[in-house]
C-alpha cells in the first residue's frame, strides 16, 4: 500500500426509527457533504483500489456516495470496524497493506481521529 485515506463518516441524523445507533442515517447535509468529499479525492488523484467500511448505516451510505466519483473500487464491510478501537483499525489497514495500492478506511470517530 502506498496510500490510507481515512474518511469519517458524514453528518448522520441525530436518531433512527429503530433507536439503535447502528441504523443512523445520514441527514440531507451528510449526503452532500459526502458528495463533495468524493469528488475532492477524485480532482485530487486518490482513487483507492480497496475501502474498508463499516458496516453502519452511516459509513456504508457515505463510500456509497463518495465512491459515484471515485469509481470501482474493492468493498469490504465489516461490523468489526464499527467504533472499532485506533488497535483495531490498524490491523485492518496492515491485513490490507499487500492487496492494494490506495486504501480508504471509513469508519468512525474517535478511532479514526487517533489512529490518524
Amino acid at each position: 500500500m502506498r496510500r490510507l485515506i481515512l474518511l469519517r463518516h458524514a453528518k448522520a441524523e441525530r436518531a433512527a426509527a429503530s433507536g439503535r445507533d447502528f441504523d443512523r442515517p445520514l441527514s440531507p447535509r451528510g449526503e452532500d457533504d459526502a458528495r463533495l468529499m468524493g469528488q475532492a479525492l477524485a480532482r485530487a488523484g486518490l482513487k483507492p483500489d480497496l475501502a474498508l467500511v463499516s458496516s453502519a448505516a452511516r459509513t456504508a451510505r457515505t463510500w456509497e456516495i463518495a465512491a459515484e466519483a471515485l469509481g470501482e473500487a474493492v468493498v469490504e464491510t465489516d461490523p468489526k470496524l464499527y467504533h472499532a478501537s485506533p488497535r483495531t483499525l490498524r490491523g485492518f489497514v496492515e491485513a490490507a497493506e499487500d492487496r492494494a495500492d490506495t486504501v480508504v478506511l471509513v469508519g468512525h470517530n474517535p478511532g479514526l481521529q487517533e489512529l490518524a
